[in-house]
């Protein structure tokens, strides 16, 4: 099954060389530039394009989304960034009973469709859920 969705985007600053980071999460650092979320990280969306160092970076915040597994999912799943911005799924998110912390990977997406290993691009809806539940 095919899925098609155009935006909503915004536009950044691209941080780094992203001209390999197309489909993957990326976050804003504290400049305001865009930049590869990290393990578990908020992410603010996907990368649609492919910006080198200080051009303009295209981020989709919402609806279906090209994404770049990190590893084998199946659709339903909830996927967080992995080190290298590419989607996993999220680990559940647990509360320290002590202090009442909750701690897990912030929820970026669901999955549309399995992916079979790193490195395929799927679907994802585009959901930033904070933590998993």
């Amino acid at each position: 099954m095919a899925y098609e969705q155009y935006g909503p985007f915004i536009t950044a600053p691209a941080g780094a060389d992203l001209s390999a980071s197309q489909y993957k999460a990326v976050k804003l650092d504290a400049d305001g530039n865009a930049v590869l979320a990290g393990a578990g990280e908020f992410a603010v969306g996907i990368l649609v394009d492919d910006p080198k160092l200080g051009q303009t970076a295209t981020i989709q915040v919402a609806n279906v989304s090209k994404a770049v597994a990190g590893a084998a999912f199946q659709a339903g799943d909830l996927l967080t960034p992995n080190a290298t911005g590419q989607l996993v799924e999220a680990n559940a998110a647990t509360a320290d009973t002590g202090t009442g912390a909750i701690t897990g990977d912030k929820v970026l997406a669901i999955a549309l469709q399995d992916a079979g290993a790193a490195g395929q691009i799927v679907p994802v809806v585009i959901i930033h859920a904070g933590l998993t539940a």
